[in-house]
């Protein structure tokens, strides 16, 4: 039996425009996944023929359903996973306007104030960064009320992040991309590759979604986490996948993030943690798409 090393298998992913049927051009439309562990699999039931024999044995081991499933194991860097995690919120990240500048006084009620109206507007809910002010606590990263809509010349703020000062002095904002739940399908074919197998093996997922992400942050570690896919079905071949091979997107080479460089602060309803003098050793993050396994059609494995 071959043995295959972990170091040499790739996965590689592409979008479906049908769900369940991959790109006739999958590896020229395929991006390659930085993973450290994974375990995709095709999951096959069997049920016992229950006909009584007089040898006493079973007449038959039928197959009679297939789930393709199983999870990518990862260190979280900066835009490498961002078409999964759209896929797992349902929606696509928003694009940010560019920064924009205002003369402009920090008011009561947590609120930015323009003589004139300001160039562009956040959305309800999205995270900006304020810079320009002399009043350095009111310079950083601010999330824009959840409630309140901003209007040409108020901008009210989430929390009580803001502190009072009526200088009228340029202020810059920079929005942030963002991404909302949704309820737009994306379903994805993935490709695994055992690329020291002779022949050389590939294993294909269709109609994989991505149903659920869970990230660790812990002290003195790389941020890490898995995301998990459920889809329809797979197959085995050591036919090379349709499209030219090696003409996929290389992975990102964004660098890995950690629990102290890559988080500058935690922020609970709109406070300050750190200000308040509560810190962390440990926190994670679970989101679930609450996707559920359909069961075979008549006629149709998986």
């Amino acid at each position: 039996m071959a043995l295959a090393s972990s170091n040499r298998v790739k996965i590689s992913i592409a979008p479906e425009t049908v769900p369940g049927t991959a790109d006739a051009n999958f590896y020229d439309n395929s991006t390659v996944a930085r993973l450290t562990g994974e375990s995709l699999n095709g999951n096959l039931s069997y049920i016992n023929s229950e006909e009584i024999r007089s040898d006493r044995q079973l007449t038959d081991l039928v197959q009679v359903s297939l789930e393709a499933s199983g999870d990518l194991n990862i260190e979280l860097s900066y835009g490498s996973y961002d078409d999964l995690i759209e896929s797992l919120m349902g929606s696509t990240f928003s694009t940010p306007d560019a920064s924009y500048s205002a003369t402009a006084t920090v008011d009561a009620n947590n609120t930015l104030n323009s003589s004139a109206a300001f160039s562009a507007l956040p959305a309800k809910g999205q995270w900006v960064k304020i810079s320009g002010r002399t009043n350095t606590a009111n310079n950083g990263y601010f999330q824009v009320s959840k409630t309140v809509d901003p209007t040409s010349s108020i901008i009210t703020f989430e929390g009580t992040p803001l502190t009072i000062d009526a200088t009228s002095e340029s202020t810059t904002i920079a929005e942030s991309a963002m991404l909302r739940m949704g309820t737009t399908d994306q379903s994805f074919t993935i490709v695994k590759e055992f690329s020291d197998t002779s022949p050389v093996t590939y294993f294909t997922f269709v109609g994989m979604r991505v149903s659920s992400m869970s990230l660790s942050f812990s002290v003195g570690a790389i941020l890490t986490g898995s995301i998990s896919f459920m889809g329809q079905t797979y197959t085995t071949s050591t036919t090379t996948p349709d499209g030219t091979l090696g003409n996929e997107t290389a992975a990102s080479t964004t660098s890995v993030m950690n629990s102290v460089g890559s988080i500058s602060n935690i922020w609970f309803d709109g406070t300050d943690a750190f200000a308040a003098g509560t810190f962390f050793s440990n926190v994670t993050l679970d989101v679930d798409a609450a996707l559920r396994m359909q069961n075979d059609a008549i006629g149709f494995l998986g």
